[in-house]
């Protein structure tokens, strides 16, 4: 299947900082609570205001134990592809001077997913 978009998350414990990136054009960027329904509630109307189909749209978040839980089940109650990353990938990666992810390690991490 092809992904017709891409949706980076940065997970912590009561937010999650959102990017959906279609090619390398940043579509939206949005911070939401981290509970199932608003991640639900994000994914429907993003896809619905930018007449996406969800199904082709690959979720991709970096894997943070319990925190992630509810990331989970938004996207399998949607049938949403997800794509769980190990964070210390991710913070080698953050750690080189790469224009998306320049400053603090971790702001930004949503977009570099």
């Amino acid at each position: 299947m092809e992904n017709n978009c891409f949706i980076g998350i940065d997970v912590s414990k009561n937010k999650l900082d959102i990017c959906v990136l279609q090619g390398k054009e940043v579509l939206q960027e949005d911070v939401i609570d981290n509970n199932p329904s608003a991640i639900q509630r994000f994914l429907v109307d993003m896809a619905e205001k930018r007449g996406l189909d969800l199904c082709s749209c690959l979720v991709c978040a970096e894997h943070t134990g319990n925190y992630t839980y509810p990331l989970t089940l938004a996207c399998r109650d949607l049938g949403c592809r997800l794509w769980l990353e190990n964070p210390a990938q991710l913070n080698d990666q953050g750690t080189r001077e790469d224009d998306r992810c320049r400053g603090a390690r971790n702001n930004g991490n949503h977009r570099f997913l």
